[in-house]
């Protein structure tokens, strides 16, 4: 049983598609076949390096910050802190609160990445995965 976020569920059906179109390999790290093949503006090959390393990059560094800012989240709450508690500037809370906008829309950028790439890969006939 394997336990994902819903952005690695989202890249690790991706990457088996991919697996699936151009070799198994690439779960393993290694050039799909006919890397050099050109698709719209890339190659195969650096497609594939783009969503195995630049995309599940970007997924796990998105994810630390989600991690850091629920647990920033839990303690501000924890200690009872609102705007007009004088322990935590409030400078700090509005940067906080700028953090968990961008880091929103940072999960929104990649989900819409991932979901654009899963539908491009559709194979006609078949369920989305």
């Amino acid at each position: 049983m394997q336990i994902r976020t819903t952005l690695q569920h989202m890249w690790a059906e991706v990457v088996e598609r991919l697996a699936d179109m151009w070799g198994r390999q690439i779960r393993y790290g290694q050039p799909p076949s006919e890397p050099d093949q050109p698709l719209a503006t890339v190659t195969r090959g650096q497609f594939v390096h783009l969503m195995t390393n630049d995309v599940s990059n970007a997924i796990d560094r998105y994810e630390i910050v989600a991690q850091n800012i629920e647990r920033t989240d839990r303690v501000i709450a924890e200690a009872g802190s609102s705007t007009t508690d004088s322990r935590v500037p409030l400078q700090l809370l509005e940067d906080f609160e700028q953090a968990k906008r961008q880091s929103a829309d940072g999960y929104a950028t990649l989900e819409s990445i991932l979901s654009d790439v899963r539908q491009a890969l559709a194979v006609p006939g078949e369920p989305d995965p």
